[in-house]
């Protein structure tokens, strides 16, 4: 039998005592990243939530925003916990907090695009950011409803209409934003323009939409918008289900205010400008062919004639 007496035991051999020295090390890593970084226990999105619930918007401690726009999104979403910025495609809890914030204070639903992520966390989410965000929409719902639920036959009324939608709801379209600022349509870039914009579009084809080809200009842009106020005031009905206590209390009362007024929305009809052009033209290629689409109003009789100057002369 041989001796191993001399032989070295087995937390003594050199690989183990690698691999025991590399486990220490990356644990040490791991505690100095995770001290070092902010910290995600949601102390700041549960002061947010409180202080929405309670209906006093209390928000003086977040980063301002000023002109940052999204880069100040991400600056808010890291001052509510996250590790990783902000999220519009897939919001998580911070990112719904740093939304909350911009619209309760900045009053900029249009900071952030991918509207249907937002629609979805006031319907489905939970969660004490998501509820920052569903009593941040309804307060500021209810704020502007008045400048919504009204008849709008005019540009004037129609542009704060749009703005309000811009101000009050989560993703708002950008177009809404820049017409609430007053930025003139001639000056848009094109991407911009009501009658080219994406998101107006989209907003144009929701469940309470006219259709994506509808009108042109600051009427079309309307139209878009009152279709995503309904929609955004649909998905906060649906979201009380899995809203918390104060979140469910908060939105029940601004919903009163404003359902009624959304009910008194009525925008003035136009056409867009693609189907007049459509009909001139249907108009003029039947017209070469012989056939009158519609009788053009009579000139009146020449010379004082009779009216039908091809009518037969009366016999006597």
């Amino acid at each position: 039998m041989s001796d191993t007496s001399d032989a070295p035991s087995f937390f003594q051999r050199p690989w183990v005592k690698a691999v025991i020295f590399g486990g220490i090390v990356a644990a040490l890593v791991t505690a100095y990243r995770y001290n070092s970084a902010p910290k995600v226990s949601g102390e700041n999105i549960v002061a947010l939530n409180v202080s929405l619930g309670a209906g006093t918007r209390k928000v003086d401690d977040a980063p301002a925003c000023g002109p940052d726009g999204p880069a100040c999104l991400t600056t808010l979403a890291n001052y509510m916990g996250s590790r990783t910025g902000f999220h519009s495609d897939n919001p998580d809890q911070a990112s719904c907090a740093a939304m909350a914030v911009a619209l309760s204070r900045d009053h900029r639903g249009d900071i952030a695009q991918a509207t249907n992520s937002w629609l979805n966390m006031l319907k489905s989410g939970q969660g004490a950011g998501v509820d920052a965000l569903r009593m941040a929409v309804a307060t500021e719902m209810a704020r502007v409803a008045p400048d919504v639920g009204v008849t709008a036959n005019d540009e004037a009324t129609a542009i704060k209409l749009i703005a309000a939608v811009a101000h009050s709801v989560a993703g708002a379209c950008d177009t809404y934003g820049a017409i609430g600022r007053g930025e003139p349509l001639d000056k848009m870039v094109p991407e911009l323009h009501p009658d080219h914009s994406a998101c107006v579009q989209r907003d144009l084809g929701r469940r309470d939409g006219p259709g994506g080809r509808y009108g042109a200009n600051i009427f079309r842009a309307a139209e878009g918008a009152a279709a995503l106020w309904r929609e955004a005031e649909r998905s906060l009905r649906m979201g009380l289900g899995p809203a918390g206590p104060n979140a469910k209390k908060l939105v029940t009362e601004k919903l009163a205010v404003i359902e009624p007024l959304t009910l008194k929305i009525s925008l003035k009809k136009v056409e867009s400008a693609e189907d007049e052009m459509l009909t001139m033209m249907l108009g003029d290629v039947h017209a070469d062919a012989g056939v009158a689409l519609w009788k053009k109003p009579d000139a009146g009789a020449p010379d004082g004639g009779t009216a039908d100057a091809s009518a037969p002369a009366p016999q006597h």
